[in-house]
């Protein structure tokens, strides 16, 4: 038989227990990267099981957001030396960019960007900040070249490996500008091409790297609750009421 001082421990256990499971079921956590820990900017690598590439805010909540304004994209280059003989450098394999390459993967990669992010539903694309708007930004970063500068006396015709780069997509709020969440990973184009096909490879490479883009902005919103995961998956189910 328990004595009345037993049935008291046994009682405060029990409700220990149930506040503490209730605070659990209350405040679910987003599974992290054991071995990640909080950066300077915030943001936390969830775990890869979840997804690979994204690193997010431990306290991220998107659900009070129903507006996306998308920003101009970004790309940067990385610094390799300018001296290139192409009779005795035949071991390099990374480049200058070009002005003109440049300007031509700029653009490409603001429009295409634009165009992809644009998908993200249920949200609606504005031109102003709010509370309830999300800031979405493509980056294009440490980006290397395959394509050499072109030379007097130079016959390449064929190019590998035109373009290496960091895809990044990130999220802030717009009224504060802080940073919520951020995908990145490495891609790649490989395979050898004409250097007449140049133009044409950079502009569907760009159309590739924003679809991969709108997938990573999907799982992003997913994972911190936004109002894509409570959106059916069907378009014309997608609502914000």
């Amino acid at each position: 038989m328990f004595s009345k001082k037993s049935w008291i421990a046994v009682i405060g256990v029990l409700n220990f227990v149930f506040f503490f499971a209730g605070e659990v079921i209350s405040q679910p956590q987003l599974l992290f990267d054991p071995e990640s820990v909080v950066a300077s900017d915030g943001l936390q690598q969830v775990d890869p099981f979840i997804m690979e590439t994204a690193y997010v805010r431990p306290d991220i909540d998107l659900d009070k957001y129903t507006s996306i304004l998308i920003m101009p994209t970004i790309t940067s280059f990385r610094d390799v030396p300018k001296r290139y003989n192409p009779k005795n450098d035949l071991a390099i394999t990374s480049f200058p960019v070009s002005e003109v390459n440049k300007e031509r993967l700029n653009r490409f990669f603001g429009e295409s960007f634009h165009e992809f992010a644009s998908q993200l539903k249920p949200y609606e694309v504005t031109g102003t900040v709010g509370r309830n708007v999300l800031l979405v930004q493509g980056l294009l970063v440490d980006i290397v070249s395959g394509i050499p500068p072109t030379r007097t006396g130079s016959n390449t015709t064929f190019i590998k490996q035109p373009w290496e780069v960091t895809l990044m997509v990130e999220l802030r709020d717009s009224m504060s500008n802080r940073l919520l969440a951020r995908s990145a990973e490495k891609q790649l184009i490989d395979g050898v091409y004409d250097v007449t096909e140049l133009p044409g490879i950079t502009k569907w490479a760009t159309e590739e790297w924003s679809a991969v883009l709108l997938q990573r902005l999907r799982s992003l919103v997913d994972i911190g609750g936004g109002r894509w995961s409570q959106c059916e998956l069907q378009e014309n189910n997608c609502s914000l009421n």
